[in-house]
């Protein structure tokens, strides 16, 4: 799952478009974005993470992958939107 498209939903979860979400990380993180807004870190991880999410769960029904490779793939795009959703974008 790519990191445009990681910002792309967070953007639709903060109602903004992609070009006002790379204006206002200026100097800030995703996490104090969405608690600006009135939002929780864990809602902005869960919107994230809910495409990935499903399409696993649909090659894991389809017999594509197993489960245990699905969790392996789920676990570590947690931890890289963990890390996105931490990390202070630099100012201007």
């Amino acid at each position: 799952f790519a990191k445009p498209k990681l910002m792309k939903v967070a953007a639709t979860f903060l109602g903004m478009t992609k070009a006002e979400l790379r204006e206002a990380l200026a100097g800030t993180s995703l996490a104090a974005l969405a608690e600006e807004q009135g939002k929780t870190v864990a809602d902005l991880q869960a919107a994230m993470l809910a495409t990935a999410e499903a399409k696993l769960a649909q090659a894991v029904a389809n017999e594509r992958i197993t489960q245990e490779r699905a969790d392996a793939a789920l676990e570590k795009l947690e931890a890289a939107v963990d890390r996105l959703i931490a990390k202070e974008f630099p100012a201007g």
